[in-house]
């Protein structure tokens, strides 16, 4: 397998969204649409598919780290719109858009919304601690 092909305008061979920059520089733009075009039976070897997943897990973290400072970003943003951390309601509309993203995929529906959940439960902790620590918690 080589692994300079092209993944979108990113090069697979060098297929890091940080490219040199710490987690927090790391913007929306640099995540790419088509992480999905990596076909794991373009590997000859473990050791290629193992290089893939070991990408795919930098990859993912890069991804959640830019979650977070969204997560972060809606502790500042919500009190000024009289919001809590925990909204039941966008909690149950974020797990049926991880459903439904999951069955489109094909993988399995009930890992991806134990992850979410889990995801979701820390984040919820996350806004409440930044928001009571700025005294912003005036939406609960």
């Amino acid at each position: 397998m080589r692994l300079d092909r092209k993944v979108g305008a990113f090069s697979f061979g060098s297929l890091d969204l940080n490219r040199g920059k710490r987690h927090e520089d790391v913007k929306a733009k640099d995540v790419p649409d088509n992480m999905t075009d990596i076909d794991p039976r373009d590997c000859a070897t473990m050791a290629e598919l193992r290089d893939v997943i070991d990408r795919l897990d930098r990859d993912l973290v890069a991804v959640l780290a830019l979650r977070q400072r969204c997560i972060a970003r809606a502790a500042e943003l919500k009190p000024s719109e009289g919001l809590p951390a925990d909204i039941p309601a966008r909690v149950e509309d974020v797990l049926q858009k991880v459903g439904v993203s999951a069955d489109a995929q094909g993988v399995d529906r009930e890992l991806m919304t134990q992850i979410w959940k889990q995801l979701i439960r820390w984040s919820i902790r996350y806004e409440e601690t930044l928001m009571a620590q700025t005294g912003r918690n005036e939406g609960n």
